[in-house]
């Protein structure tokens, strides 16, 4: 089950999409992580989630004619795990099962996403506008009571409740600015 990471793996870092373009150039990152999935040992069937008709058509011609991952592939594609795991300080792939969850009614993926790019690019593109945005009628970070349903029902097996806290040292503080 998610061959893709929730769409994670559909859009890599370039660096990481280079590098598989280099060997397979028609290939999408999402095709290479398919191919992966249905060359595992005791795997009979991978499933996908498609948003659109092009990613649809993707998995269509993946399929079609299907060609196991090679060795020298492996390597690329291990290669490129390391890559987005160095671009990405917490791989959520916004499943929202977490949000189902919440008993305070943050929205942990928007905060995640938040916390990524904060983490990535500083306090440039105004994060704290975009988090005053995301908690305005839903839970901030601080009002995480660390009841860990979140954790429970993450099919990432992310620490959400020590994020949260970390989240709300960084950005709770900006929800005092009156304009």
């Amino acid at each position: 089950m998610e061959p893709v990471k929730g769409g994670g793996l559909a859009s890599v870092p370039e660096e990481a999409e280079r590098l598989m373009r280099e060997v397979r150039p028609d290939d999408s990152p999402a095709s290479w992580a398919l191919r992966f999935a249905a060359g595992l040992d005791g795997f009979f069937m991978v499933l996908s989630g498609m948003n659109t008709m092009e990613q649809v058509k993707d998995n269509i011609g993946t399929f079609e004619n299907l060609t196991p991952v090679t060795p020298e592939e492996t390597t690329i594609l291990e290669k490129a795990v390391e890559i987005i795991a160095e671009d990405t300080a917490v791989p959520c792939t916004a499943c929202r099962y977490c949000v189902e969850e919440c008993p305070q009614d943050i929205q942990i993926p928007v905060l995640l996403s938040i916390y990524n790019e904060t983490k990535k690019y500083g306090f440039i593109n105004f994060p704290t506008v975009h988090y005053q945005n995301a908690v305005f009628g839903h839970g901030k970070a601080g009002d995480c009571i660390e009841c860990r349903k979140c954790e429970k029902s993450c099919p990432q097996h992310l620490n959400i409740s020590e994020i949260m806290k970390e989240l709300a040292e960084m950005f709770d503080w900006c929800l005092d600015i009156k304009y």
